[in-house]
């Protein structure tokens, strides 16, 4: 019966030699969701499940035709297989709950499933709304392309995001951490000099040494001798056996023995590569070796794979040159490129996976995690070198030019807030725009760039100006009073908040000095006494803004504290 069904494979995605290809035939037959794909198309073919349940082609066709096209718009091998797994979960939901998907019954089938999912969420906490809703989100795309719907099926669940709801800004993950990052470029480059030719092909355990101090050990895949137990039990006749193999295995300076370690080198210098070009993973990864020819542009270099004139593979930092020319001399004394002519030809003397797979690093995270640091993926050094180059340049253009976008996806997908550079481009538009500056009293400060200068008339129990408290701003010869009803309610809600400071205050005994905020509101009830007297219109603006405290109605500057001075 399957020889029957149409082709449901994907014949345009390259695969490796211990990977399953994917195929929606597994779509068709009970129960073979429930399985991996190749234990699924095993039992197919023994006829252990069964005849295909054909109402369900149609449906499987158009999923088929939907999940083409993705691959056809430049979809990666990945994303292919996300969507699959997702629509395998799906259907195994459908058949433990006695649903038959098909193309007419499927819109319900998958409100149903959102409801569980939302259940699962909402009620029973099994899963994180992120979860439930990236499933529904991504099954919910396929099946509204192959209903044609044009405003999807999602819309019909309760799985969707709260309107007006909005990402936080300035997270701990998009903050910026320069040292961070640094500290990560500083281990690459320890790697990748710890592991020379010479100490790649010398005698076993490598030690790969960091400029702080720490350190690891590699085996290259093989086993310390205190965890062979051939070793440690020498009443054991396979000891001397063990000992032979172990010494022809450190004996055999080839790839083959030394693959983990010739990996390790290349994962460290790709990051490395990529952070200094800024291409992304996919482009590095499908480099040629080849010869390379250098140009001179200003600080970096333009790098060419063929004669004068001829299309730039990618620029460089001049200060990287020696460095990338280290690693094709490191590449050349191994003598990869004879089976493998990328730029980055990673060995696998076993397992080979697809040419067009990038890496995912799995070595450099799994020892990363080891010592509790974080790994900076390529995705992140990509993004953290486009911010870097935008905020030192302040040209969007530019940094777009150089990484190869738009100046709308560069703002779009890859500039991140950073809190630092917000603070300094609105205290430089208040510089230029206010004629004085704000103080953090009441009032405003005319001592732009002047360190704060005490009052001579005021004993040693005043606060001390600093710039910071706004107490101190009152007793500094730099402020200045404003003739306005709003500074008026301003003072009078300022010493609100300090005569309930004084309520307070517990003196710890009899002869103890007297609290600042007594000095503070001494100094607030002179400021309005003198104002009052200017005349009817401000005396007026003070027995306001009296009346305004003795409402509750504070002044927004002072609003917050006050409740919370009042509430404790």
């Amino acid at each position: 019966m399957s020889r029957q069904l149409p082709d449901l494979t994907f014949p345009s995605v390259n695969y490796g030699t211990h990977e399953s290809p994917v195929t929606l035939e597994v779509l068709l037959y009970k129960g073979a969701t429930h399985l991996s794909i190749d234990k699924a198309l095993v039992q197919i073919r023994k006829n252990h499940l069964g005849k295909p349940e054909m109402e369900r082609l149609p449906l499987t066709l158009r999923l088929h035709e939907f999940m083409q096209g993705k691959l056809a718009q430049g979809g990666s091998k990945e994303n292919l297989r996300n969507t699959f797994r997702k629509l395998c979960r799906f259907i195994r939901w459908c058949e433990e709950n006695h649903r038959s998907p098909t193309l007419e019954t499927i819109a319900d089938d998958y409100v149903a499933w959102a409801e569980h999912l939302h259940h699962r969420y909402a009620v029973r906490n099994e899963i994180r709304f992120k979860t439930a809703y990236g499933e529904a989100d991504d099954v919910g795309r396929a099946l509204s392309s192959v209903l044609n719907l044009t405003l999807g099926l999602l819309r019909y669940t309760k799985l969707h995001v709260a309107r007006g709801s909005r990402t936080k800004l300035w997270t701990s993950s998009q903050r910026a951490d320069p040292e961070a990052t640094f500290k990560f470029g500083h281990m690459l480059l320890d790697i990748c000099d710890s592991l020379s030719l010479e100490a790649v092909y010398g005698s076993l355990p490598v030690t790969v040494s960091f400029r702080d101090g720490t350190s690891w050990v590699e085996w290259s895949r093989l086993k310390p001798p205190e965890k062979v137990k051939g070793i440690l039990d020498s009443t054991q006749s396979s000891a001397a056996v063990v000992e032979r193999s172990r010494r022809r295995y450190e004996e055999d300076h080839s790839p083959r023995t030394r693959h983990s370690l010739i990996n390790l080198r290349i994962e460290a210098e790709m990051l490395i590569f990529i952070a200094q070009t800024g291409l992304n993973l996919s482009q590095a990864h499908k480099l040629k070796r080849g010869p390379m020819r250098f140009q001179r542009d200003g600080d970096d270099y333009r790098v060419y794979k063929s004669r004068r004139g001829g299309e730039v593979a990618f620029k460089i930092y001049r200060a990287y040159r020696p460095l990338f020319e280290r690693y094709m001399k490191w590449l050349d004394a191994l003598n990869l490129t004879t089976a493998d002519d990328r730029l980055f030809p990673f060995v696998y003397p076993t397992v080979i996976p697809a040419i067009d797979a990038p890496p995912r690093f799995k070595a450099l995270r799994s020892r990363f995690s080891r010592m509790n640091t974080d790994f900076h993926g390529p995705l992140a050094l990509r993004n953290t070198r486009v911010n870097w180059v935008v905020r030192h340049t302040g040209d969007v253009a530019l940094t777009a030019d150089m990484h190869q976008h738009t100046p709308q996806t560069l703002l779009r997908h890859y500039e991140a807030p950073n809190h630092q550079l917000a603070v300094r481009e609105i205290t430089r538009f208040h510089e230029i725009t206010d004629p004085a500056l704000s103080s953090p009293g009441p009032g405003v400060c005319v001592g732009v760039g002047e360190a704060p200068k005490q009052l001579e008339q005021f004993d040693e129990f005043t606060p001390q100006p600093d710039c910071i408290s706004p107490a101190g701003c009152l007793f500094c010869w730099y402020h200045r009073d404003q003739l306005s009803d709003d500074y008026v309610w301003s003072l009078v809600s300022y010493m609100r908040l300090k005569s309930i400071e004084m309520t307070c205050y517990v003196p710890p005994a009899r002869d103890a000095p007297k609290h600042p905020a007594e000095a503070v509101i001494q100094r607030i009830s002179a400021k309005l006494e003198a104002i009052s007297a200017i005349g009817a219109e401000a005396k007026r603006w003070v027995a306001e803004a009296r009346d305004r405290i003795r409402e509750e109605n504070y002044h927004p500057a002072w609003d917050g504290f006050i409740q919370c001075a009042e509430s404790r």
